[in-house]
């Protein structure tokens, strides 16, 4: 069925979401490491990196919220 479907694609774009908020936590948490060592070139390679983790998992969460309110799951199946 094409409702499954679309219900499927979102529960991996949630689960895909989720590993690029634990990767962006990690590399927070590694970048505060770095900055508290004094290491502060090291400490904006992981902020860099962080930032653009951020980001992915912005996109990603921008893909989940269209296909729900593009019917995804039924109405009366979901909260706003």
């Amino acid at each position: 069925m094409i409702l499954f479907k679309k219900e499927k694609k979102v529960i991996e774009l949630i689960l895909k979401h989720l590993d690029r908020t634990e990767e962006t936590i990690k590399g927070c948490l590694k970048t505060i490491e770095f900055y508290l060592d004094g290491n502060i070139s090291e400490a904006k390679v992981w902020a860099r990196n962080t930032r653009s983790n951020e980001s992915e998992a912005d996109i990603i969460r921008y893909e989940i919220r269209d296909k729900l309110y593009r019917g995804a799951y039924l109405p009366l199946l979901r909260e706003d």
